[in-house]
């Protein structure tokens, strides 16, 4: 119909060019459909997931509108930049038949009657000649057994059944292709072949190959095995002279055998000797393994082929004190030599397809415990989520493997988070965030092995940023940190979303060790956030989609990420026992929030930016109060947003935008996220039928992506980087389960700033006695020193005195007013002239400048900093209203404020070094505070009394923090310059 709209506008009416374009793409959008010729359960998906178990191993089918069958296109990794091909035919009666990919020699395809995807497998029912093949392909999902699910190896599997109750001599044959070890196919590659009484495994890999080098996403280091288990004699009919035969030669050698020879089809067990590049035409190298059945009317078992690509070292990962250490697969702590691994594989086979199963039925029945459309999302969703990481460990002293010291590396496939340049980088904290609550719902800990090498990396001295990194390295997988101390405007969103993960691990898993490990890191996270949060200024989201809003100052969304980033440090710090540091956080993030709302909740939504109520939010970031318990956000909001999303949703099939302004971008880890956030079942059920309806659009026909349009249900479609494509992102759809895992009580021995490890009880008794004399000597220096200063005081308070009559009480003040304490979490904002706010006058224009002038937050403790109007923010960020001041949010005070209490932990030497700066400023702001006395030596009279007093007490405090750290060293040894152990779980 649309077509001949389009000629009689056309030829009619003289219609216009890009009108009739446009009318073209309605007619293509209005004509997508799924298969015409088999059945897709539960839906015909964009592409479906063949290998999918580690960054390198990522095979996946083309689907989509009218899509082809399994033997009518090649399948292709994960960014569709390179096409490989991963064959596989049968021959029925002397009739060859292809299942899997091209091959234009003549052979008939065989007939795609039903294709089923489920978490772990994809299978095809296929006929050909009278005989019905199940071919499946199964990527085990292990998420407790670290050295199963660190086997980057997949299977393909197939059984036959004739359909006429006749027998029919039939033979298998599947092959891949020598390009998936090259990258750049102009490479020379080499293979090899072992063949034993039970195996076939045949390898290949570069010639030269490059450490912790990828080309077009193809690692340069890798072997590449396709292996087979010999099916017993007693289980063929007729054929006693082989069950298995392989070959590696050009693919119409190999193949050609079977389609020469249909009545032997033994490939002869040889390999070519001459190494070349598999862009050889018609001779490019393949890997082929087939099997003869014999006359049978069904299979007596699987014929069963592994494919792996086996890496090792699989890391290169930058330690604490700078040295690079080289990582392998955690299974290699039990299986040490390479041929061990596919071996393996085939063997552990029966076991993995049932776990499989059992992975698989568990899933949808909690899943459908929801809806099933949301298990059906899982299905789809577990394979892309678990097959980005790389699992690893060190080797140990003695030679053997540290299975103590675990650390998973994420590839961000899809480049979606702060990877909008297109690069892949190592653990993209924003594609980590979207992802953790796949981890917290299969296994926390792979959470925990995730934040690790993040955490560790920033307490080092090697980090120099006071907030939180967007990764570990732009390039996976080397997770060398390179670039991650480059200021960022991710400020605010990747420091929220460390805080919160890690609490999050610590509720579902119950370990407090990385609390333990990197308290301080942790609560300088929280006063970053303190002071940066609540009207984010020059900050951007992960969601680099939206295009000029991803950094508009004062976006709601983020606010409330940095808020809750907060509350969840004042969680961290209950659980650690740092009362003082609970308090003082909570207090603020209740403050915060109260703000907040004020500013950013409208009558029927929740603004995308403060004060702005014609542009409305997906404001998912409401997810981590829920997750986390925090209960900081008031219920009306939920109430408010449930509202807002029931009503949204009918204006756009697919989903609610991400911003109103523009309108065309959404992803679907938000989309579940605010799901979650909803108050009634109805509403949830919207936004997950409208992501279903995204995935089953038929409109894609790449690895599900996350980001898409809400209007038309289109995905990015860039190829490969920046596109969202096969993202692990994707854990996201599991945050509704997330929700029932946040709920064990934390077990934290003790707190260190800087050490790794919990602190031995056991004191020896001649430590005791070195600390014991040790602050004895410190005690009685300082009594003598003090002694000498208040004599050296006293004889200049009267100097001062007889000069009072010179000089003026107000040149006086203005001489104590010249340094700027550093101010910290809610702390006042008070005093100063040219510095901060008055405390009488701090509107919330001057609070947003005041907080975003960049050479104050930087400035070294003690620095005079200068403050005018001119740092503000620009007339395009709206300032808030007049009554949102300062002082409500950072408690105002007469007094200046104390320094942070001791909380007698062994701190690092930033630490300390930040420690004695605040008491430096401390003594400075008490020395300069105005007294009001009569007469005009009184104020200076009592200024120089102060400040004797306050040198006096410093040095107190200096006595008794070298007491409590001498006990410390006693209990856990200097632990200073040593770079913290690795998390041990």
């Amino acid at each position: 119909m649309q077509r001949m709209l389009a000629d009689v506008l056309l030829c009619r009416y003289r219609f216009s060019f890009p009108a009739l374009l446009l009318l073209i793409l309605v007619d293509v959008i209005s004509a997508q459909t799924g298969p015409t010729r088999w059945t897709a359960s539960p839906f015909n998906s964009p592409a479906l997931p063949l290998a999918v178990r580690s960054p390198y191993l990522n095979v996946w089918l083309p689907q989509g509108n009218n899509p082809p069958q399994a033997n009518e296109t090649d399948n292709r990794l994960w960014d569709y930049n390179l096409p490989i091909q991963w064959y596989a035919s049968v021959v029925v009666d002397a009739v060859e038949y292809r299942l899997l990919s091209l091959w234009a020699q003549g052979e008939q395809g065989a007939v795609q009657k039903a294709v089923e995807f489920t978490a772990t497998r994809t299978s095809f029912l296929m006929e050909a000649g009278g005989v019905e093949f199940n071919v499946t392909f199964l990527s085990p999902i292990e998420p407790n057994d670290f050295s199963r699910q660190s086997l980057p190896f997949s299977y393909l599997y197939m059984t036959a059944r004739a359909t006429d109750g006749q027998q029919h001599r039939v033979r298998m044959y599947s092959d891949i292709e020598g390009n998936i070890a090259a990258g750049d196919t102009s490479q020379v590659i080499q293979w090899d072949a072992d063949d034993t009484d039970d195996y076939v495994v045949l390898s290949t890999q570069l010639r030269n190959q490059k450490p912790f080098v990828e080309t077009r996403n193809i690692a340069q280091d890798a072997t590449v095995y396709y292996s087979f288990k010999k099916v017993s004699y007693e289980s063929l009919n007729s054929i006693k002279g082989f069950t298995a035969s392989w070959r590696i030669s050009g693919f119409n050698s190999a193949r050609g055998l079977l389609f020469s020879q249909p009545v032997n089809g033994n490939l002869g067990n040889t390999q070519e000797t001459n190494f070349r590049a598999p862009s050889s035409g018609n001779d490019t190298p393949v890997l082929g393994i087939s099997i003869d059945w014999g006359n049978i009317t069904s299979t007596s078992e699987a014929a069963v082929w592994s494919f792996g690509v086996y890496r090792n070292p699989s890391m290169q990962y930058l330690m604490s004190d700078g040295s690079f250490q080289q990582r392998s697969p955690y299974f290699m702590s039990t299986i040490t030599k390479p041929l061990d691994a596919p071996k393996f594989v085939l063997d552990d086979f029966p076991r993995a397809l049932a776990a499989a199963i059992d992975f698989d039925t568990k899933l949808r029945a909690e899943g459908t415990a929801v809806s099933s459309k949301y298990a059906d999302l899982l299905a789809l969703t577990a394979r892309q989520v678990m097959g980005a990481m790389d699992i690893t460990i060190p080797p140990a002293k003695d030679g053997a493997w540290d299975i103590k010291d675990v650390k998973i590396f994420m590839k961000n496939l899809g480049s979606v988070g702060s990877d909008n340049g297109g690069q892949a980088s190592v653990n993209n904290v924003g594609t980590l965030y979207a992802a953790f609550p796949a981890f917290l719902y299969l296994n926390p800990d792979i959470g925990g092995y995730l934040l690790a090498p993040l955490l560790e990396f920033q307490e080092s001295k090697t980090y120099t940023l006071p907030y939180a990194a967007k990764d570990m390295g732009s390039g996976f997988p080397n997770a060398i940190g390179d670039g991650s101390n480059d200021p960022h405007t991710f400020g605010i969103d990747d420091t929220a979303g460390m805080l919160i993960m890690t609490l999050a691990y610590a509720m579902a898993s119950g370990n407090g060790t990385l609390i333990a490990n990197h308290y301080g890191l942790l609560r300088r996270w929280g006063e970053w956030l303190g002071n940066n949060t609540v009207t984010p200024f020059h900050q951007s989201s992960g969601d680099f989609s939206i295009s000029a809003d991803s950094s508009t100052a004062n976006q709601t969304n983020l606010a409330l990420k940095g808020i809750i980033g907060i509350a969840a440090m004042s969680k961290i710090a209950d659980a650690a026992g740092e009362t003082s540091d609970r308090d003082r956080f909570n207090a603020t993030a209740h403050t915060a929030i109260d703000l907040w709302q004020k500013e950013a909740v409208s009558s029927s939504s929740v603004n995308f930016v403060y004060g702005s109520s014609d542009n409305s939010a997906l404001i998912y970031n409401l997810y981590a109060d829920k997750l986390l318990k925090l209960n900081l956000v008031p219920d009306s909001v939920y109430t408010l947003l449930t509202s807002f999303y029931q009503s949204s949703a009918g204006s756009m099939k697919y989903g609610i935008p991400l911003s109103s302004q523009p309108s065309q971008n959404t992803s679907t880890n938000w989309m579940m996220f605010a799901a979650s956030t909803t108050t009634n079942n109805a509403t949830r059920d919207v936004l997950i039928s409208q992501v279903y309806e995204y995935a089953s659009s038929s409109l894609n026909n790449a690895p599900f992506s996350s980001l898409y349009n809400p209007s038309t249900g289109v995905g990015s479609s860039s190829q490969g980087t920046g596109s969202g494509r096969a993202s692990p992102a994707q854990g996201g759809l599991f945050a509704l389960l997330a929700l029932g895992t946040t709920s064990k009580s934390i077990n934290l021995t003790s707190v260190s700033s800087g050490s790794s490890s919990p602190t031995s009880s056991k004191i020896s008794p001649g430590v005791i006695a070195g600390v014991v004399i040790a602050a004895i000597a410190a005690l009685a220096c300082s009594i003598v020193l003090g002694i000498i200063i208040f004599r050296r005081h006293r004889h200049r308070r009267e100097e001062l005195q007889r000069e009072s009559g010179r000089r003026t009480p107000q040149g006086i003040l203005a001489e104590a007013q010249t340094v700027e304490p550093n101010w910290l979490l809610s702390q006042p904002l008070t005093g100063g002239t040219n510095n901060a706010p008055n405390s009488n006058t701090n509107s919330a224009s001057n609070l947003v400048a005041y907080r975003d002038n960049a050479n104050y937050r930087h400035a070294p403790p003690g620095t005079q900093t200068s403050m005018s109007m001119s740092h503000a923010p620009s007339s395009s960020s709206r300032s808030l209203s007049a009554d949102w001041t300062a002082d409500s949010l950072f408690t105002d005070a007469t007094a200046p404020p104390p320094p942070p209490p001791r909380t007698g932990r062994l701190d690092s030497k930033s630490a300390r070094i930040d420690a004695e700066h605040r008491d430096a400023e401390y003594s400075a702001t008490e020395f300069s505070s105005p007294t009001q006395t009569s007469g005009s030596g009184g104020t200076r009279g009592r200024l120089g009394s102060l400040q004797l007093q306050q040198e006096l007490d410093s040095l107190r405090r200096d006595v008794e923090r070298m007491r409590q750290e001498r006990s410390l060293l006693a209990l856990s040894g200097d632990h200073h310059d040593v770079p913290p152990p690795s998390y041990s779980g």
